[in-house]
């Protein structure tokens, strides 16, 4: 047992990168810069079988949308009658 430890100890990495200070763009508004993401199949709830979810990257807020279909059009306007036209969307 004793001769396997040292050998794991030998092959142990010491030396760790660091990763500096990195700068973002910090949106104007709220809800500017997103990250949005579909939650299927779920359990039929008062006719919605879909979540749209969408989170703020700055300000990290979610919200969650029940939606009864997943389609594109279904989810633009559940985005746009809530927040607007936003900046950048990131799909997850």
């Amino acid at each position: 047992m004793g001769s396997w430890v040292r050998s794991c100890q030998k092959s142990k990495v010491y030396r760790h990168t660091e990763t500096g200070p990195g700068s973002f763009h910090q949106p104007q508004r709220r809800f500017a810069h997103i990250h949005v993401d579909i939650v299927v199949p779920l359990p039929l709830s008062k006719g919605h079988h879909y979540l749209f979810t969408i989170i703020d990257r700055s300000t990290r807020w979610p919200k969650a949308i029940p939606m009864t279909n997943a389609t594109s059009a279904s989810c633009t306007t559940a985005l746009l009658s809530r927040f607007g036209i936003p900046e950048h969307i990131t799909p997850e």
